[in-house]
């Protein structure tokens, strides 16, 4: 729990902040806001900041992402209060985007006879 703590205020103290488009992001590419310093405590020590950031889902998609961390990879229990955090954390930065289909390419017409 110490360590935890510790590795909490370390990480608080030592982020750099950065700006990608409208929103800030710290040294590892997270976007800064509240909860973020709960998703790094919980989450980057076994995995990279880019494998988090590149998943998209919902409050209850990332709910069932941390259970199945649970279940089949050893992530610990987190308390109900830090869980909240990183979910809603989660959930508000990394929800699923709208997409529409891709533009159609730019093909010459030679290559379409």
């Amino acid at each position: 729990m110490i360590y935890s703590t510790v590795l909490v205020l370390v990480l608080a103290l030592t982020s750099p902040v950065q700006e990608k488009a409208d929103k800030k992001v710290d040294e590892t590419g997270f976007i800064v806001d509240k909860g973020l310093i709960m998703v790094k405590a919980n989450c980057t020590s076994c995995h990279g900041p880019k494998l988090i950031q590149q998943n998209r889902a919902d409050a209850e998609g990332w709910k069932a992402i941390i259970r199945t961390m649970q279940k089949e990879h050893g992530l610990w229990q987190m308390a109900p209060e830090i869980e909240k955090q990183v979910i809603d954390y989660l959930a508000r930065n990394y929800k699923p985007e709208k997409r529409g289909r891709r533009k159609p390419l730019d093909v010459p017409k030679a290559w379409l006879n």
